[in-house]
């Protein structure tokens, strides 16, 4: 008897109970924060429905803290009432209500969600935030990480800091659960080693560069002489035929400089220079090629004051032309 009465209670309330269930109303999802940065607090506005009916003003208070310090934020909402799906949104200040109770309410849109600002991919939720206890976790190698805290979330792993100190743990070595909890995306994961990749790469080919540059000029140095030449003939934008004050083997009579520049024939100066090579060019046979690293400006100086007083004589190229240069 008491079977035969649930049976016809069941039969006769059923219609009410689905109706009933219709018109509850469920969050289906609910995102806060800016731009890709978004926190889910789905199930913290489900947790604040009452009498199928939500009002909560938002900010960082009210939604378990701040998802992106210093942007302006906004609460999207999708929600679930009558058999039908909507979406609102409110900006950070504001108070929402669902549903829309007055003028002032944004309006719903029925079977759309809510689209981000012009130029912005949709957001991606991520549940957990920097600074989140992990407890422990255990990786798809099985390496276990005790005291686990997350320091950052990159698209190919997370970074933790944990008892024996900090790790970055690739998404690859992670289990599906923990994937979707850090929000994996096997595409952006992809994308970013790449780049992370070439990054390297750059950095090795310009420090490679840089120590080779240092090896050239520390071996330049080496190779550098100082000695007290006189112009014999400007090689205009490229340098200067002189000839050494003091003539030895190394240093013949006449030999080309390359790079000093700004001066005038029979002028004396005292320079810097390595041995590079040879030169031919105009009048001159081939003779030494050197690379001016510096040059004495007091020297050039105190030329100016000597040339005022006494005029240098130029030698002639056809008696330098016959010192062999080699």
């Amino acid at each position: 008897m008491k079977t035969s009465l649930n049976w016809i209670l069941g039969v006769f309330l059923a219609p009410f109970l689905t109706l009933a269930q219709e018109d509850s109303l469920s969050v289906v999802r609910a995102a806060y924060g800016a731009g890709t940065t978004q926190r889910d607090v789905t199930q913290l506005l489900q947790a604040q429905v009452r009498g199928n009916q939500l009002t909560i003003e938002v900010g960082n208070h009210t939604l378990g803290g701040d998802p992106i310090f210093g942007k302006p934020k906004t609460l999207y909402v999708r929600y679930r009432k009558s058999g039908s799906e909507f979406a609102v949104s409110a900006a950070e200040g504001e108070t929402l209500r669902i549903p829309a109770a007055n003028a002032k309410a944004i309006a719903l849109v029925q079977e759309t969600r809510p689209q981000p600002p012009a130029n912005q991919q949709p957001p991606s939720v991520q549940t957990v935030q920097p600074g989140t206890p992990l407890g422990e976790i255990t990786t798809l190698s099985g390496k276990k990480y005790l005291n686990a805290t997350l320091t950052r979330i990159e698209p190919n792993g997370i970074s933790i800091s944990y008892d024996a100190g900090l790790v970055k743990i690739p998404f690859t070595d992670l289990g599906e659960e923990l994937r979707a909890k850090f929000g994996f995306d096997q595409q952006k994961a992809a994308q970013f080693t790449a780049a992370t990749q070439e990054t390297s790469k750059q950095k090795a080919a310009a420090q490679q560069k840089a120590s080779s540059d240092q090896q050239v000029q520390a071996e330049q140095l080496k190779r550098t002489k100082s000695f007290d030449v006189q112009v014999v003939e400007v090689v205009k934008g490229k340098g200067a035929i002189v000839g050494p004050l003091t003539s030895t083997e190394e240093i013949p009579f006449a030999i080309f400089v390359e790079g000093l520049n700004g001066v005038a024939d029979g002028e004396k100066y005292e320079i810097a220079a390595f041995r590079d090579g040879t030169y031919s060019g105009g009048d001159w046979k081939t003779v030494q090629r050197w690379v001016c690293k510096s040059v004495s400006k007091e020297l050039r100086i105190l030329n100016q004051q000597q040339q005022r007083n006494q005029p240098t004589i130029r030698p002639r190229s056809s008696s330098l032309q016959r010192i062999g240069g080699g």
